[in-house]
């Protein structure tokens, strides 16, 4: 089964005809037809438009009469190439759950094209990331939020911010002293004997701001967003992070200018070889 970026559904055709396209091409039984197209329109709760025509539709129900001919062959697959980037965001978000909760109830192995990295997280059992027709890392979304296989996957799910750093010798048997930023200097649980530069990639909500140690910086854009708000904050040496704190009643927002510092969780950080990229093992 397919589903397209456009849904590719006949115009001339009422949503009956448009679900049935499939079954009538497969030389299915005339008389299992009506009853299979019935039940796809039930479970995309559009049984009530069966006679209409998709142009008197919104995007949400034409959606609905793609994913409803796509699932009425009973295929083994179900390929959907980007469905839901031409709906409006909070749209998205609803058929985003209505996706999965169809998934899940038949059971159909489905590969899903997306640009859209919160909705691969939140959709998805299994994430493959692509780059130049190379797959970067296969994971859970989790895994693959957590434990970036290198820069590239780190950047592009979600937001990361990226720190360089020099990896120094250590009296600690599994971890290295590291000094980021030519600045701060920190312990980092690294399980490896490598020396020399890196980059360290941290998640704005694992950065933490206070008064007195870590990155100096100043606070030049602040952003309420609701559960949290978002920092731009410009280091020293001119590099620009993002650090999100979540929001508590009795918390006035930062002001832009303010001078802070920000340090994070070392057990919460991916670190990778400058020169190659690679992970090193924490």
């Amino acid at each position: 089964g397919m589903v397209f970026q456009n849904y590719a559904i006949f115009p001339h055709l009422t949503v009956f005809d448009n679900v049935a396209y499939g079954l009538r091409a497969q030389k299915c039984p005339k008389e299992d037809i009506a009853p299979r197209v019935e039940k796809a329109l039930e479970l995309m709760q559009i049984s009530a438009l069966r006679d209409r025509k998709p142009a008197e539709m919104s995007g949400g129900q034409q959606q609905r009469i793609a994913l409803a001919r796509a699932i009425v062959i009973e295929p083994e697959v179900l390929l959907m190439d980007e469905p839901l980037s031409n709906l409006d965001a909070k749209l998205r978000v609803t058929m985003r759950w209505e996706i999965k909760k169809l998934q899940r109830r038949l059971g159909i192995t489905t590969i899903y094209v997306t640009h859209d990295q919160e909705e691969a997280l939140a959709i998805s059992d299994r994430i493959a990331v692509m780059k130049d027709g190379h797959i970067m890392q296969i994971g859970t979304p989790k895994e693959i939020y957590i434990k970036p296989a290198n820069p590239f996957v780190a950047g592009f799910i979600g937001t990361s911010n990226f720190l360089d750093a020099q990896v120094q010798d250590s009296t600690e048997p599994i971890s290295s002293e590291c000094v980021i930023e030519e600045k701060y200097s920190t312990t980092l649980p690294l399980n490896t004997s490598f020396k020399g530069k890196v980059i360290v990639s941290v998640r704005p909500e694992q950065c933490i701001i206070n008064s007195d140690e870590g990155l100096k910086g100043t606070i030049t854009l602040s952003t309420f967003l609701g559960d949290f708000i978002s920092y731009e904050i410009t280091l020293e040496d001119d590099k620009v992070i993002q650090v999100n704190e979540y929001t508590k009643e009795t918390q006035d927002l930062r002001e832009v200018g303010d001078v802070v510092f920000v340090k994070f969780n070392p057990k919460a950080v991916s670190i990778y070889i400058k020169e190659t990229g690679e992970v090193l093992s924490c």
